[in-house]
């Protein structure tokens, strides 16, 4: 009965692993996400204007609503929602705390009544961080997060509860002790301890606290009991979730292949013998070979990603052990690293932060400055330099999303770098703008639709989204 069990699993994954990322929830195009820093939540926000944070703010008293154009006009300047609203207002830092708590809580809630939506997750270790971080525990934002969604009405209890069969889910008898379960969901959830052999104790539960078919909906929406209709859908689930995170790993290899040398990859050293370099080849070919991928487990789309991410493995191989193409692709990056200081950026990489932002800045103003000119061949080599060294920066992936929406060729390209640069900063005004340009320029009308409808949640009075939107509605069809 758990809904969304996916993401559910998900996030106790990250609390148990204690990883980090970004966590992103879609329904076509509301998109809300939650930031992970070592399995605790860092901040959580969204494209909807009722889960923005002067929004909260205001819902909660702690924000005046006069102050809400404000805000925006400080985020038009470029600064995060938190820092527009730190500085149009006089909040202390629990003041602030509380409302990103609550934004966080709200959005988790309103995320557990939409029915399949698009989970995905961005790997990283070094996520950028807010003014103000959370560093709130995961097992605690369901817990809460659920009681919301409950309470609130956004997922109603079944009419039929109390007549199904109950059983404690034994695959999250180790978890339970991290959820902060009150008196009354405590006491129901120790009936079924007690009760392991007895699958239907409804006359103890009914008399045992009040509401207590809202607390065993929680407890079945948190994971923490059962009904055999249940079993069965958690492992259907647990052959998608496989498929699932295969796919995140396509994504992000094939996010760095874009900017990766040949031995990169392969995953190799600079001189590799051919040895190790036909072993690099064959253990990513028993990986992600496409024939692998030929089942009906696996959607079109990642067949179609899993094609190209194996097409440049095999480029990469077919290039490095032949002797003379890899002396000739040798040849072309010593003379890379002369004229364009991209390789000499990549090699600063390992000389230590200080030096690795002051290239990645260097990289970025030469790139700027190439595209202000027009250059944008140049502009894209210098802007790719300076992600290679900072892969995590908005502005970067941002401006090289610019250059490359200038040459025909790179256009697909473009759209990733623009994306990721809303991955970062969902806040971009600029991304989002630049996005829609793209899409009108290449007749991708619901795209384009999609991105000006994002940006005027935020900025209803763009002028440019405003010249956008004129565009789009002469656009035929």
């Amino acid at each position: 009965m758990s809904k969304n069990r996916k993401l559910l699993d998900m996030l106790l994954d990250l609390d148990r692993n204690r990883r980090s990322c970004v966590l992103r929830i879609e329904r076509g195009s509301e998109k809300k996400q939650l930031v992970v820093n070592n399995g605790l939540l860092g901040f959580a926000e969204s494209n909807l204007q009722e889960d923005h944070l002067a929004r909260i703010m205001v819902g909660m008293g702690i924000l005046q609503r006069e102050k809400l154009r404000e805000v925006a006009e400080l985020m038009k300047e470029g600064k995060t929602s938190e820092e527009a609203v730190h500085d149009a207002t006089a909040s202390n830092t629990e003041a602030l705390k509380k409302a990103r708590r609550e934004q966080a809580i709200n959005i988790l809630a309103s995320v557990w009544a939409w029915s399949s939506p698009t989970i995905l997750l961005y790997p990283n270790n070094d996520l950028r961080k807010n003014r103000l971080d959370l560093q709130m525990s995961l097992p605690e934002l369901l817990v809460l997060s659920v009681r919301r969604a409950i309470s609130n009405r956004l997922i109603h209890i079944p009419a039929n509860l109390l007549d199904k069969s109950y059983s404690i889910a034994e695959d999250m008898e180790g978890i339970v002790a991290r959820y902060p379960l009150n008196s009354a969901e405590t006491s129901i959830y120790s009936l079924f301890q007690r009760s392991r052999n007895a699958h239907n104790p409804m006359s103890q539960l009914l008399s045992s606290a009040e509401k207590s078919d809202e607390i065993l909906f929680r407890l079945s929406v948190l994971g923490l009991i059962k009904t055999d209709e249940t079993q069965a859908q958690t492992e259907t689930i647990s052959k998608k979730s496989e498929s699932s995170s295969i796919a995140i790993e396509i994504e992000d290899m094939l996010l760095r292949f874009e900017t990766a040398s040949l031995y990169e990859i392969l995953s190799l050293t600079n001189n590799p013998s051919q040895d190790e370099i036909q072993t690099a080849y064959h253990g990513l070919a028993k990986k992600f070979h496409p024939d692998r991928f030929q089942s009906k487990d696996h959607s079109m789309d990642l067949r179609r990603k899993v094609e190209q991410l194996f097409g440049l493995v095999n480029e990469a191989y077919a290039t490095l052990r032949n002797p003379a193409s890899r002396d000739d692709y040798d040849a072309k990056r010593l003379k890379l690293k002369r004229e364009g200081r991209v390789e000499a950026a990549s090699e600063a990489k390992v000389g230590g932060k200080a030096e690795t932002d002051k290239m990645a800045a260097a990289l970025f103003e030469e790139g700027r400055n190439l595209l202000a000119k027009r250059d944008f061949e140049k502009a894209v080599e210098r802007l790719r330099g300076c992600i290679w060294l900072k892969p995590d920066k908005a502005v970067y992936h941002h401006y090289l999303g610019v250059a490359m929406a200038k040459i025909p060729a790179h256009r697909k390209s473009a759209e990733q770098h623009l994306l990721k640069a809303l991955e970062l900063d969902s806040t971009s005004i600029n991304s989002h703008l630049e996005l829609a340009e793209l899409y009108i320029a290449v007749n991708l009308r619901r795209k384009a639709e999609r991105q000006l409808h994002d940006l005027m949640q935020w900025d209803p009075d763009n002028p440019k989204a405003l010249k956008l939107q004129d565009a789009l509605n002469n656009m035929a069809g």
